[in-house]
Order: C-alpha cells, then structure tokens, then sequence
C-alpha cells in the first residue's frame, strides 16, 4: 500500500499528504484511510514471491484526497442588520 500511496500522492507535497492524513481526509478506494504503522522491509535481493503480491496489492490500492472544508466567513450584524 505504501507504494500506491507515493505512486497517487506524488503531486502534493509531503506537507500536504501528511496535513490530508491527520485531518482525515485521505481516501483509499473512497474510504477513509487511516497509517498503519508497520514494519518495512526492502530486500537487496529481489523475491519473486514478494514481487508478485506487491505488485497485486499496488494494482488494487487506489488513494484519493478528499478537498479540505472552507471556511466561510460571515460578517456578524447587530440588532438594527448593521456590520459590527
């Protein structure tokens, strides 16, 4: 998963990745995602056995950023509708 996540992520920044993920709006296959932190590992060998499912797990892993709220800022009107 964390290739597909570099691999569909790779047009923002890591700031922006990192901001999406802790705000809940990081998406795998619509939804949300949440780290899992885990072990890695990274053979100086290549194993065909771990090719293959990394290779499967890639394909299937789709993640999405879902848009950050806006905010919209109302201008607070006293009793007689006038702009305080």
């Amino acid at each position: 998963r964390f290739l597909a996540l570099i691999r569909d992520l790779s047009h923002l920044s890591l700031l922006e990745a990192s901001t999406a993920l802790a705000e809940g709006r990081m998406l795998l296959g619509g939804n949300p995602y949440q780290w899992e932190a885990d072990e890695m590992v990274y053979w100086l060998v290549p194993r065909t056995d771990d090719e293959r499912q990394i290779e499967q797990t890639r394909a299937h892993c789709h993640f999405t950023v879902a848009a950050a709220p806006t905010s919209h800022h109302s201008t607070t009107t006293g009793k007689e509708g006038t702009p305080r």
